[in-house]
């Protein structure tokens, strides 16, 4: 696993799609039949290769199946892992053009995500919005789009103002802003 992670930072791809195989063979063995966050988990590191390497039917391929790992071992209640993979999915579902699963996927993510914060905002809700402000202005609806990205700026501002995201989220709003001048 470590191996592939460093494969991948090096931008050494294909070497870190075959660890990854390698590592999640082993994973799987070791586990016998019975779900595993570790084979789940390499799934993910793998679909994230798959996604990057624009190999986005891999991708869903390997998100799908952790998706159903993750899934058996929560048992039906709320986890991180089920709502981190579905977002993850639905960025991959963003750049496959098929925004309706994105939107399903991006759905069910916000939902799990508000169950475990108990109503409370998380940078995980902000991470889920600007998700579906991604989905809403490709889809053409740049308003809401916008909307979505305001409100998970509100969220980082309020949480933590020296996120990351919040910066990431300042640039797309002023990205929106620059395009509003140039189309008005």
């Amino acid at each position: 696993h470590n191996q592939g992670t460093n494969y991948n930072d090096m931008g050494q791809y294909v070497d870190a799609i075959q660890s990854y195989t390698e590592a999640l063979a082993i994973h799987r063995e070791i586990s016998q039949g019975v779900a595993s966050v570790d084979v789940a988990n390499m799934l993910c590191c793998q679909g994230h290769i798959y996604n990057t390497r624009r190999q986005y039917n891999n991708a869903d391929e390997s998100y799908t199946e952790a998706l159903i790992i993750y899934r058996e071992i929560s048992q039906g209640t709320a986890s991180v892992n089920v709502a981190q993979t579905l977002l993850t999915q639905c960025a991959n579902y963003n750049d496959m053009k098929r925004y309706c699963d994105a939107a399903l996927c991006n759905a069910e993510a916000l939902a799990i995500f508000n169950k475990i914060s108990k109503g409370e905002d998380s940078i995980d809700i902000a991470k889920t919005l600007c998700a579906r402000g991604k989905y809403y202005r490709a889809t053409g609806r740049e308003i809401r789009g916008k909307e979505e990205y305001q409100k998970a700026l509100t969220i980082c501002q309020r949480l933590e103002p020296d996120n990351s995201l919040a910066k990431i989220i300042q640039v797309s709003l002023t990205l929106f802003e620059l395009e509003d001048m140039q189309t008005g």
